[in-house]
């Protein structure tokens, strides 16, 4: 028995001795403050009722540095053993909002008979300096003292007066919610709702929101009132703001069973209702919940045709198609929708049409016939579209749109018959390329189909030849609108490329927004060199570039040349051992160049009189030949040689000392 009281006293003191060190780590106000606030939670926990844990919490209300230290104290205060002035004093005096918020809900919690704890809280509603803390003290106030017949009063003058929304909004919350039985509050909020409807008061913007908030209220807690669907329909019909309308009406169409009053009150709204939005909740509304009356269908027509909101009209459209698509007239109303300008709904009622009317034998016809002959290019583009979408595999579709991209009038028509021509031939991409660079080369066509056939063919990606198409149809052609079109091309798809910088800063034919900063000609790139080389040549042959902007150009090439050749005669010596590493290393401009860009063009001249010789044509007069040449940053050479018949010739010489018998030639006829 001795031994065990030992034990026990044993356990007491281990106890003690950890309590008082909780307490001492708890009130040190001192170290990192997550240790506090676990000894804290260890004190509360294993001696919630012990003066020594009272004692631990009060001090850190009272002076830890921390607020939320503070605040979790005052989670854990022991009103038997804590006094209320110390809660008090940390609601006034503590910097921090929240700390000052959960003193009051502490208050509130634990001293709630006190008649100095109401006042108090009253008292700090009005003048504490944050706004949450005084939205909070109308929701504890609420809670509370929801039995004192002064606090309904209370809230009602604080739903009305005062000046912060938050606060208004939270004592009507606890008005609607904590006083959902009380036909007095009931009759307030049915006053506050109808104040600036046509009844008492006066339309207030700012009240509005409260106000929706209220109907929503009475909904959810007063739908078995007999007063609360008069109130809302009134509501719907007078109320001066939009936004309550349209809450009143789609409470009363979700919160209680359809009946004929309600689709009469929907149907009254749809035709004299002043707002878009409210009429547009009317028309899905209709849709939604009679779709089985006869006469719906009547009404929503009259919509779709005559009513001035696009928006509406754009509801009336979907509430058709969704509920009365096997109505023998509406296919019919949604081609005079298609060709109607006025309506407004031509891509709409499009889709529409593809998406369900697509097997009808009868609109792939019509489709087509608006692509081709209709007089406003909206639809005939919108047409155009409609048949990429829905009729991509007919073997005819192609065919149509390829037509219509060559001989369209209108430049929207042709682009975007070009753009559906890109997205419906997919199963030969060397195919569909090499028409559009016909159609953007070809002499025969207008100005407006060769520049929307490039720009398509621009947005297939940015090869290497397309980059050789645009720059030389950049610097050759005769157009100026074409000229533009590859210059923008090039902007979007080589910006950071230095001879399209270059050329984009020097070309006659480009304006601001596509002007851009000069390139770096003396960038440290030999290939950036080589291609800026080659293009202000080609650009000067062309007449885009003045001869003294080339002499400086070329000038400023010499001068780094020169710089590099010299950096490179003063290196030192290679020691032994790095010698061997570098033995396969050139100089930078024979590494990159091994052959020029004279010698690049006189071999791939040779190799097409020999390509040209081996398929039997006839060999190009290369005096009369057009030469665009470009190098690649691996050496390779690309050539585009053109000539006066439109024949084209695309060369690939491989980095290196080629000869002939490595050059690669592709042979491009123009159609007979």
């Amino acid at each position: 028995m001795g031994d065990m009281g030992a034990d026990q006293v044993a356990d007491t003191d281990r106890e003690n001795a950890e309590r008082d060190r909780l307490v001492a780590l708890v009130t040190s106000g001192s170290g990192a403050f997550q240790s506090r606030l676990d000894a804290l939670a260890a004190l509360v926990t294993r001696w919630p009722r012990h003066p020594a844990t009272a004692a631990a919490t009060t001090a850190c209300i009272d002076g830890d540095p921390v607020w939320v230290v503070r605040l979790r104290a005052l989670r854990h205060v022991d009103p038997a053993r804590t006094t209320a002035d110390v809660v008090r004093r940390r609601a006034v005096e503590d910097l921090h909002q929240d700390v000052r918020l959960a003193a009051l809900r502490c208050l509130a919690t634990n001293w709630p008979a006190e008649p100095s704890t109401r006042r108090f809280v009253c008292d700090r509603r009005l003048h504490d300096r944050h706004a949450t803390v005084r939205v909070g003290a109308v929701r504890i106030l609420a809670e509370a003292w929801r039995d004192d017949p002064a606090t309904c009063a209370q809230l009602q003058r604080v739903a009305e007066d005062d000046p912060i929304p938050a606060a208004r909004e939270a004592a009507l919350a606890a008005l609607t919610e904590l006083w959902r039985d009380d036909t007095g509050v009931e009759e307030w909020l049915h006053r506050y709702v109808v104040a600036g409807t046509g009844g008492a008061g006066t339309a207030d913007a700012d009240r509005v929101p409260h106000q929706t908030a209220v109907v929503r209220a009475l909904i959810r807690y007063r739908r078995t009132s007999p007063a609360t669907v008069p109130l809302l329909r009134a509501v719907a019909c007078n109320a001066h703001d939009a936004r309550l309308r349209q809450c009143a009406l789609e409470g009363l169409a979700h919160g209680w069973p359809p009946d004929d009053g309600l689709r009469a009150l929907v149907e009254e709204r749809i035709r004299h209702e002043p707002d878009g939005a409210v009429r547009t909740a009317a028309v899905t509304l209709l849709q939604q919940i009679w779709p089985q009356y006869d006469d719906t269908i009547d009404v929503l027509s009259g919509v779709l045709f005559h009513d001035a909101n696009l928006s509406v009209r754009r509801a009336a459209l979907s509430a058709v198609v969704s509920g009365w698509r096997h109505h023998p007239g509406v296919e019919l109303w949604l081609r005079q929708c298609v060709t109607a300008d006025a309506l407004g709904l031509c891509e709409d009622a499009m889709d529409a049409l593809v998406t369900h009317w697509r097997s009808d034998p009868e609109t792939y016809p019509w489709v087509c016939g608006l692509a081709m002959e209709h007089p406003q290019p909206k639809v005939r583009i919108t047409a155009i579209k409609a048949l990429a979408e829905g009729w991509a595999p007919l073997p005819s579709t192609l065919p149509l749109l390829q037509g219509l991209a060559v001989a369209a009038e209108t430049a929207e028509v042709v682009h975007a018959a070009f753009r559906a021509v890109v997205r419906v031939w997919r199963s030969d991409a060397a195919a569909r390329r090499r028409w559009l660079e016909e159609q953007a080369m070809s002499d025969e066509r207008p100005e407006h189909v060769r520049a929307a056939a490039l720009s398509a063919l621009a947005r297939l990606g940015s090869t290497e030849e397309t980059y050789l198409l645009l720059h030389e149809i950049a610097v050759t052609d005769a157009s100026a609108m074409v000229r533009r079109t590859a210059l923008r091309a090039l902007k979007d798809g080589w910006r950071r490329d230095a001879a399209t910088t270059h050329l984009l800063a020097h070309s006659a034919d480009s304006d601001d927004d596509l002007r851009t900063q000069p390139p770096r000609i003396l960038a440290p790139d030999a290939g950036q060199i080589g291609q800026v080389a080659q293009w202000v040549a080609l650009a000067v042959a062309s007449g885009v570039l003045g001869n003294a902007a080339y002499e400086g150009a070329k000038e400023s090439l010499r001068g780094h040349l020169r710089r590099r050749k010299a950096k490179s005669v003063e290196a030192p010596e290679d020691t032994g051992a790095s010698a061997t590493g570098d033995a396969s290393r050139k100089h930078p401009e024979t590494a990159l160049v091994p052959i020029t860009a004279k010698e690049a063009e006189l071999l791939a001249r040779e190799a097409v009189r020999s390509r040209c010789r081996a398929i039997a044509i006839a060999v190009p007069d290369m005096d009369a030949v057009k030469t665009s040449i470009y190098q690649e940053s691996t050496g390779r050479w690309m050539l585009i040689l053109r000539d006066p018949a439109h024949r084209r010739f695309r060369v690939r010489i491989p980095a290196g000392r080629p000869t002939v018998g490595d050059v690669t030639v592709e042979v491009h006829l123009p159609p007979s």
